[in-house]
């Protein structure tokens, strides 16, 4: 056989040997992407129970900060049974992204609001069907970075139709300043400013009806720097018992 025509049969059948290896060795990765959810699967490796049970964990304390539940207080002495006040709220529970054919946009969309939650978030308690959100804004919202992130759900639940109100943090609040500031969406908030001043701070109280005890249903007057004060008075201007 002439030397040049067996050279180029060697040749060739070494390309075919070549492209064969390497289709054998490609491997397609498993989709990250779960259809059914929409959602990125967890990329941890499959575990038994067994070798799930060695993790440690511990108790926290609270689920809110010293000022989230003051301001909790705050909500609870304003708002109506009819109302139910969730705290420690996922975005993501709240909002979800529109859908789209991107998958990649989707999710991108989706891992911006995971990882973020609401201090509270106001529902129907007939439904739980969403009213509103409350942020409740600290010294550490004036930082770079929590402003990029309060700009960004102000823009996200603006987008949504989701209200948003934010509430600067103090030591006391005036009960009335906040009965304003969610009277726009929450109709027929029973508290009313009245023309009487508290008797241990001087700040004006409101009415108010009582949700527990003994006088469920009995309107007093309760002061407006609750917290801070937990004054009130009954109709009749006598100390009664919540």
């Amino acid at each position: 056989m002439n030397p040049l025509i067996a050279l180029i049969i060697i040749g060739v059948v070494f390309i075919i040997l070549v492209g064969k290896n390497k289709k054998k060795h490609i491997k397609r990765e498993p989709s990250l992407f779960n259809e059914n959810t929409g959602q990125i699967k967890a990329l941890e490796n499959e575990l038994t129970i067994e070798q799930k049970t060695t993790y440690k964990y511990k108790k926290i304390d609270r689920i809110v900060s010293p000022a989230e539940r003051s301001f909790l207080g705050v909500l609870n002495a304003i708002l109506d049974d009819d109302i139910i006040i969730l705290t420690k709220v996922r975005v993501a529970d709240a909002l979800t992204p529109l859908p789209t054919n991107d998958r990649s946009l989707w999710q991108r969309a989706f891992n911006s609001i995971s990882s973020k939650h609401f201090d509270f978030v106001l529902c129907k308690s007939d439904d739980l069907s969403i009213i509103c959100a409350v942020e409740l804004n600290d010294k550490s919202h004036n930082n770079a970075d929590r402003q990029d992130r309060d700009d960004f759900l102000r823009s996200a639940c603006s987008g949504a139709g989701l209200p948003l109100i934010e509430v600067p943090a103090k030591n006391g609040y005036v009960l009335q300043e906040v009965t304003d500031l969610l009277k726009p969406y929450i109709e027929n908030i029973a508290t009313t400013q009245a023309d009487i001043s508290c008797d241990k701070c001087g700040s004006p109280m409101i009415l108010r009806v009582s949700k527990k005890g003994s006088n469920v249903g009995r309107q007093f007057y309760g002061c407006t720097n609750y917290p801070s004060c937990r004054n009130i008075r009954d109709i009749e201007h006598k100390l009664i018992e919540l």
